[in-house]
């Protein structure tokens, strides 16, 4: 089996055969399960993906936490730290993958990305800013022997198809449903 970047080739493209053959097989759906922990920590449980209409098992947790400035214990990275690192880690697999499909051998790959956030809106003292990241930017380091042109347009394939990225670029369409449970402790005021 042929790798390339660490990926078995003949697989990718082996993958990509099977869900052009079998477009159900394109539907992916994740799911992430979190738990307050106390304070500003929690935990983030991944037990299960599904990949058409078979699902299969996975077993991480992630933990998060803010800052002591931001009245958390430092614990674990928070969560719009967690934001650009998904961000970050869907645009080094799909570069891993697009560099394979175009034949190119990366020898080394880093993404760095940061944003600025305008805690006003976060503790409800201004309701005219946006509590999100208005923009961030990124630095792609690559090392490879390939034409800074056949890297440029690996970078603007990852950048088309990442699903993290799509997903932060559309402005993701959120649906939240509220459920109270009676309380643990039926004596709490």
């Amino acid at each position: 089996m042929p790798t390339l970047n660490g990926i078995d080739a003949d697989a990718l493209h082996a993958l990509a055969d099977d869900v052009a053959g079998n477009p159900e097989l394109a539907a992916l759906e994740f799911s992430v399960r979190n738990r307050w922990d106390g304070g500003t920590r929690s935990t983030a449980r991944i037990a299960t993906f599904r990949r058409g209409h078979r699902e299969h098992a996975r077993d991480f947790e992630i933990a998060a936490d803010t800052s002591e400035e931001l009245l958390g214990s430092n614990a674990a990275p928070n969560p719009q730290e967690l934001l650009l690192a998904a961000l970050n880690a869907s645009m080094i697999v799909g570069f891993a993958v697009h560099a394979t499909r175009a034949g190119i051998v990366i020898d080394g790959l880093e993404i760095a990305t940061s944003g600025q956030l305008d805690l006003r809106r976060y503790l409800g003292l201004d309701p005219w800013i946006s509590p999100g990241y208005g923009s961030v930017v990124q630095r792609v380091e690559v090392r490879s022997e390939a034409s800074p042109e056949k890297l440029q347009a690996v970078l603007d394939s990852v950048i088309a198809t990442s699903p993290v990225l799509g997903s932060l670029g559309r402005g993701l369409n959120v649906q939240t449903e509220l459920v109270v449970l009676p309380a643990a402790d039926q004596t709490r005021q």
